[in-house]
């Protein structure tokens, strides 16, 4: 196959993925063979969450996720601007494994 053709990858989506999961902050951990990304919804005034999902990827997996979402987030400040939204985030300190799996 000529590296300028595309892959075509068939994929379904069933209605209660579709419907997704709201997540406002994440958690990022990792070990030597794969990252681990738990999606949460913070609310206000409330000082604890759940994960809503938790997503694990190879660092492979990971990196090309990083680029993509890299490349969207650049395209959405080209569309709607470049905020600062740091602000708006709460602090806080995770004391789980870190580099451990």
């Amino acid at each position: 196959m000529d590296n300028s053709e595309e892959k075509q990858i068939e994929v379904s989506l069933s209605a209660d993925v579709a419907e997704g999961k709201y997540s406002n902050f994440v958690v990022i951990t990792h070990s030597e063979n794969e990252f681990v990304m738990d999606f949460m919804s913070m609310l206000p005034h409330m000082p604890q969450t759940k994960v809503q999902s938790r997503i694990i990827m190879s660092p492979i997996a990971a990196k090309r996720f990083y680029a993509a979402f890299t490349e969207n987030m650049r395209k959405y400040d080209e569309t709607h601007g470049n905020d600062d939204f740091s602000k708006d985030e709460p602090t806080v300190y995770f004391n789980g494994p870190q580099g451990e799996a």
